[in-house]
């Protein structure tokens, strides 16, 4: 789990609420998303095949999870 400022869980919040993450591992990252092995591109651009790494077999490291923006441990913190 990324510990995470609570600057950087409200940045990451924000983008999980409009529904921006990555469309591949549903997480988010700064660079091509971790998870895809192959795309392959017909001619006119549309993408016609992803093959991903099994479970497992990714690196996840800089991947940002929606556990780790909304950590319950917050929301005990601000109820106290």
């Amino acid at each position: 789990m990324a510990q995470l400022s609570t600057a950087e869980k409200l940045d990451a919040q924000a983008v999980f609420a409009a529904g921006t993450a990555c469309t591949d591992c549903g997480g988010i990252h700064q660079r091509a998303c971790p998870r895809v092995k192959r795309k392959v591109f017909h001619p006119n651009g549309n993408l016609v095949e992803v093959e991903y790494w099994r479970h497992g077999q990714w690196d996840e490291t800089g991947v940002i999870w929606p556990e780790d923006a909304y950590d319950p441990q917050d929301a005990e913190d601000a109820s106290e």
